[in-house]
């Protein structure tokens, strides 16, 4: 909110008829419906079929799709670091998953 009073403090002469033309609504709804609301369904989708211990793993996929998507997008240049931070990212993930299938087989056996 400081940020929001800022700009408005530099840039007080605004045309605010231009937030009710069709473009911006239409830009406004899909930033509400898509990256928003249904990506909190899918989320709660998902957590509700494999639980919330085994989804949490996945949400260190979210810096891994950010750097992938800047690279297609914004045409970031890949570094070394894209590389060793995505396979960082996937080992860990591996490992918890991995852990999480021998304790259930040693569970199992005993």
């Amino acid at each position: 909110m400081p940020i929001v009073i800022f700009w408005l403090m530099r840039h007080p002469a605004q045309d605010w008829a231009a937030w009710r033309e069709p473009f911006f609504l239409s830009g406004l709804a899909y930033l509400v419906i898509f990256p928003s609301w249904l990506a909190y369904l899918f989320w709660n989708k998902g957590i509700a079929t494999i639980g919330a211990t085994r989804g949490e793993i996945y949400t260190h996929i979210i810096p891994l799709s950010g750097g992938v998507l800047s690279i297609l997008f914004l045409h970031t240049q890949p570094q070394a670091w894209h590389l060793f931070s995505a396979l960082f990212i996937m080992v860990g993930i591996g490992i918890c998953s991995l852990e999480k299938r021998q304790a259930a087989s040693i569970r199992l056996r005993d």
